[in-house]
């Protein structure tokens, strides 16, 4: 039984990682959001890693932080290049 209820959270959590990862991905440009949820998918997906939805939360959370930061970046480079 408690194998089971154990079974029932790591696949819970890598599910939650997935979907966090997804919905991150979508509103990385928003502010605050988007990078808790990135963040939120990382560390499930960190927690449940051996399982298929906990690879795939832990990848989406780690596009969803690079494309925060490019769209960080991209325009202070061309703030820097037009001055």
């Amino acid at each position: 039984m408690k194998n089971e209820k154990e079974l029932l959270e790591k696949n819970g959590l890598s599910v939650s990682g997935l979907v966090l990862g997804i919905v991150g991905v979508c509103l990385f440009w928003t502010p605050f959001l988007g990078q808790i949820l990135g963040s939120l998918a990382i560390i499930f997906g960190a927690i449940t890693r051996k399982r298929q939805y906990g690879v795939a939360g832990l990848v989406l959370g780690i596009v969803n932080l690079v494309l925060f930061t490019i769209m960080l970046v991209l325009p202070l480079i061309w703030v820097a290049s037009t001055i």
